[in-house]
């Protein structure tokens, strides 16, 4: 948990303002129930923590989703 909300609430706050950017969470969350509400907000990517410098770069190489497309 993040000291002043969780990583759902921020995606959807992103998404909420419009922000045309990626989302990419790196959490350490094993709940499956979890990680998919983090996509369904908005998130592109979810990593699990402990994540490498190289995943994180790959995950915003990666295409957009096509209902996602920014």
């Amino acid at each position: 948990m993040l000291p002043d909300g969780d990583g759902e609430a921020i995606v959807k706050e992103i998404q909420a303002r419009g922000w045309p950017t990626r989302v990419v969470v790196s959490s350490a969350v094993n709940d499956p129930a979890r990680l998919a509400a983090l996509v369904d907000s908005g998130a592109v990517v979810v990593l699990h923590k402990p994540s490498r410098l190289q995943d994180i770069l790959a995950a915003f190489a990666q295409p957009d989703p096509p209902d996602r497309g920014q």
